[in-house]
């Protein structure tokens, strides 16, 4: 075998195994020692999510726990949100009820292996020298993930964002 038949056939699984880290929202679990990139769809976000009063983190794969929720977040004049969950599931994170404007919540990822979901998210705030509202605020990201019967388990991490200036 030539050598460029065989850089041809190295370089080709290359890029199949580049093409299978891509997101692609199959309803088939990987397989053990796999990972798979699930597409996040933001359904809403934003400062108030008053449903939510206290910290919180909901998966929902069905209609029936999904009614308890989709009322609070749809948009004044709309309908709510319609979710196939044949096919997906929704994700809510929430911070609970916050004083001020200092804070969100967004979840950035989701993965899949074959044991588990891990959604990762991020909690952002201002630290030092930043100015702050004082406004009641309820922070919260709902998003649609492809359906997995997986244990979902989230990842978290803080961001802090400090405004005073160094002299």
């Amino acid at each position: 075998m030539s050598i460029r038949i065989l850089l041809s056939i190295v370089a080709a699984l290359a890029g199949t195994a580049c093409a299978s880290s891509r997101a692609v929202p199959s309803p088939v679990d990987p397989a053990p020692g796999e990972r798979q990139k699930l597409v996040v769809e933001r359904i809403r976000s934003g400062p108030q999510g008053t449903a939510f009063t206290d910290s919180a983190r909901h998966v929902i794969r069905d209609a029936r726990g999904w009614s308890r929720y989709r009322d609070a977040l749809a948009r004044a004049g709309s309908s709510g949100y319609a979710i196939d969950f044949d096919s997906r599931m929704v994700v809510i994170v929430a911070l609970g009820r916050q004083s001020n404007t200092c804070c969100t919540i967004r979840v950035d990822s989701a993965i899949a292996t074959s044991d588990e979901v891990a959604v990762f998210l991020t909690r952002s705030r201002l630290g030092d020298g930043c100015v702050v509202s004082a406004v009641v605020t309820h922070p919260f990201d709902a998003v649609r993930l492809p359906r997995r019967a997986l244990p979902v388990r989230f990842d978290e991490r803080e961001l802090v964002t400090n405004c005073r200036r160094e002299r």
